[in-house]
């Protein structure tokens, strides 16, 4: 699985792997590197499918 973080731009800015297993999973992103603004969160499956996304502001 893969959460990629993009910019408002489009830009990929982050991009994290990780293993899934059943159920639930919590990611975190680390915040501190980001500047002000809004981003945008694709969460892939391990083949390649886009099971997620999301928005974020960061103030």
């Amino acid at each position: 699985m893969a959460v990629i973080l993009f910019d408002s731009k489009g830009s990929q800015i982050l991009s994290l792997k990780d293993s899934k297993a059943a159920g639930k999973k919590t990611i975190t992103v680390p915040g501190d590197r980001l500047l002000a603004g809004k981003y945008y969160i694709k969460v892939i499956d391990d083949a390649g499918k886009v099971i997620g996304t999301g928005e974020v502001i960061k103030l």
